[in-house]
């Protein structure tokens, strides 16, 4: 808990401590080369007000934890630090007001060490200055995490862009680059709005805002829908006129089967033709009765003979010009209904 109005160069230097630990002060000036030690245990900074990392401020070469956290920090310098570890290099929870280019580059695992590893963590970074955010190419992928950072830029569809020359990225980078970049970006925040403090997921932000649908998908479930519907409706059009082609072929049937408007299922007997005169069927005449309700549809056959109507006089019949007229029935023989 001190007031550091500057930390000279060579201060703390060519020592070799087991613990470092500055926390809970204001440092105003640190310069260059201040702090130079190895360090075998722990080193920490941590809930510190610093207004300046210049070149060079800090040299450490340690075999445990490195650790920057919960410090305002107001500029950050170009190779503000040079670190050797066999652990892991960690910033988490800092506020960073302006990080100049090539800030970390210079931060790079003991040569052989395979745990070293660099942790960026929950940071908040106002203003970044392009290949500000590259780190040391020392450091395998997978030992390298980004997470939770949260950068003072406006999200929108192309926020992405904004980002790609704070990691050097271009059309050149190498595989290992742009899935650094991709990882990045899957957990980085951008500020909802310029006048909201609110931070949200960029990956999030794009996925709900920007993604455009594909128009081929679109149109290819919407070709497969109609296509459906219009086998549905064929088919219940077909089943439709399937039923109708079976009710006429039992209506059909059921005529061919009758010959009576009995309900009772018993034909009526024919009456009988009076008459000497033999007369040929003609069957040219048909009448189709529908079915209605209980009766049946049958045919009925009206035979007939084909004649002149003769002349009749009240005073006067003549035999001869009727020959087969039966004065006593009043009638022609020949007639069939007679």
């Amino acid at each position: 808990s001190c007031n550091f109005l500057a930390i000279r160069r060579n201060a703390i230097a060519n020592a070799r401590i087991f613990s470092f630990d500055i926390s809970y002060s204001k440092i105003t000036l640190m310069e260059n080369e201040s702090i130079d030690i190895d360090a075998y245990e722990d080193f920490k900074i941590h809930h510190n007000n610093i207004t300046s990392l210049v070149t060079n401020s800090i040299k450490i070469r340690s075999t445990h934890t490195v650790e920057f956290s919960n410090n305002d920090i107001q500029e950050i310098h170009t190779h503000a630090f040079r670190i050797k570890s066999e652990s892991q290099v960690k910033f988490a929870h800092n506020m960073i007001h302006v990080l100049k280019k090539e800030a970390f580059t210079e931060i790079k695992p003991w040569q052989g060490e395979e745990a070293a590893s660099i942790t960026f963590l929950a940071n908040t970074i106002m203003k970044a200055e392009p290949l500000s955010c590259i780190l040391n190419k020392n450091y395998p992928q997978h030992e390298i995490t980004i997470q939770d950072n949260r950068f003072k830029v406006h999200c929108d569809c192309n926020v992405t862009d904004y980002f790609k020359p704070l990691l050097g990225m271009n059309e050149n980078s190498t595989h290992t680059l742009k899935t650094i970049f991709e990882a990045a970006m899957a957990k980085t925040l951008c500020q909802d709005s310029e006048v909201s403090s609110r931070f949200i997921n960029i990956k999030e932000y794009i996925n709900t805002n920007c993604t455009t649908p594909n128009l081929a998908v679109i149109s290819s479930v919407t070709i497969a829908v109609i296509l459906l519907l219009l086998i549905i409706v064929v088919f219940i059009v077909c089943q439709i006129k399937v039923k109708k082609a079976q009710d006429q072929a039992n209506f059909i049937g059921d005529a061919c089967s009758t010959s009576s408007f009995s309900t009772s299922g018993t034909p009526p007997p024919q009456p009988p033709v009076s008459s000497s005169y033999t007369m040929p069927m003609d069957f040219s005449k048909q009448i189709v009765v529908p079915d209605v309700k209980t009766y049946q549809q049958t045919e009925v056959l009206f035979p007939y003979e084909k004649a002149d109507p003769i002349s009749v006089s009240d005073s006067c019949l003549d035999k001869d010009l009727m020959p087969d007229y039966d004065p006593l029935q009043h009638s022609r023989v020949s007639c069939p209904f007679n």
